[in-house]
């Protein structure tokens, strides 16, 4: 019999004529009766982890000053990780660099005795803070950044004047936030929009959105 463009030969074994399709990794059977197809089973797709990272949201609070975080300290006494932003936080915008420098020791060398490690950071340069980590990238900055080892488990709480940094940087490492700003209407550059997206993820970042306190 000459093949078909599908280069098909047919054989007559059994009640019903036998097609063979070279194209096809096993016989079938033209006719009789129809064998149902299988389901296709879909694999269910998995959560990203920033939709579950969303659902398990972090404890913050608003703070007056630096005061206010040595006050939360005594209350809740324990080995403890103080990440502190510079930049507004600690130190005015616009401070000179011997300024910055002294601001940042003065806080670094008040909190080394009550926690057990404390950290300044800021997104820009050194500014003669040689005990501070600049450039950090916040808040996308890495643990490994920090020095802050993946399986340790002491408490982390995070200090900064902006959601959308310094407390987004909190959610990613499991730390608790504490709102504290300088100049609550700072007007530096890039500040306003950061505060708005702040505002935008607060709910969605934070257990309870606080409000800030009186002053």
């Amino acid at each position: 019999m000459a093949s078909t463009p599908l280069h098909r030969e047919s054989r007559t074994e059994g009640p019903h004529p036998v097609v063979r399709n070279k194209f096809a990794e096993r016989d079938y059977q033209p006719e009789g009766p129809k064998v149902p197809t299988p389901a296709i089973a879909f694999r269910r797709p998995c959560t990203p982890p920033t939709l579950t990272r969303v659902v398990r949201r972090i404890h913050s609070a608003f703070v007056n000053d630096i005061d206010g975080v040595a006050t939360r300290l005594v209350e809740h006494p324990g080995p403890l990780i103080m990440i502190f932003d510079a930049d507004n936080t600690l130190v005015p915008q616009g401070a000179s660099p011997s300024e910055f420098a002294r601001r940042v020791n003065e806080v670094i060398d008040r909190f080394e005795p009550l926690v057990t490690r404390v950290i300044v950071i800021s997104n820009g340069p050194e500014r003669g803070a040689d005990r501070m980590i600049s450039r950090v990238n916040k808040p996308w900055t890495s643990r490994n950044r920090l020095g802050i080892s993946r399986r340790s488990k002491t408490p982390i709480w995070v200090v900064g004047d902006q959601v959308f940094s310094d407390g987004l940087l909190a959610w990613r490492l499991g730390a608790v936030f504490l709102h504290c700003a300088i100049d609550p209407n700072d007007a530096f550059p890039g500040q306003a929009g950061q505060r708005r997206l702040g505002k935008f993820i607060a709910p969605l970042i934070f257990r309870k959105n606080p409000r800030p306190p009186a002053r």
